[in-house]
């Protein structure tokens, strides 16, 4: 299973590195990561509109542990302002809150202050939507906070 959903920086650049993942059950299996530049509606269907930046033959995941899916093949840099999409994909399935109001479908849903994190959808396979949803895992990024002042480690929100 897996999730669709878009990242804005909201005061600073970003550099996404990586994410955790929490599990329904114990399990294992692969799993991948795809972004985009903008936001995901209308290219949820479409493989060939993302780019591939993690996959991972055995990922073991935890019931309700959140599991690191490791650095991506390169960090996913997002100015000041600018979404960015993701597809998180795991074979074995992934904890995500589902959510079945259409009128919540890319209203923001937590923040940092540095990155918000807009709703999107859950998916049965990879690039197969089947209804609206929360990202319930970890980000780890690196944020530029103004001009100014020094990059900061940080991973936010908190899963949910």
């Amino acid at each position: 299973s897996g999730q669709i959903f878009a990242i804005e920086a909201r005061t600073g650049g970003v550099r996404i590195q990586s994410f955790e993942v929490i599990g329904e059950k114990d399990s294992s299996g692969a799993c991948s990561v795809y972004t985009r530049a903008g936001d995901w509606e209308g290219h949820e269907n479409i493989q060939e509109d993302w780019e591939l930046i993690l996959h991972s033959d055995s990922v073991a995941l935890a019931k309700g542990v959140p599991t690191s899916l490791g650095a991506f093949d390169r960090e996913v840099a997002v100015s000041l302002g600018a979404k960015q999409s993701f597809h998180v994909w795991c074979k074995k399935e992934l904890k995500y809150v589902q959510n079945w109001d259409e009128a919540a479908e890319g209203v923001v849903f937590g923040s940092d202050g540095a990155v918000a994190i807009y709703e999107g959808l859950s998916t049965k396979y990879l690039f197969y939507p089947k209804g609206r949803a929360k990202f319930a895992c970890g980000i780890r990024y690196i944020a530029t906070v103004n001009a100014t002042a020094p990059e900061v480690n940080a991973t936010a929100p908190e899963p949910i």
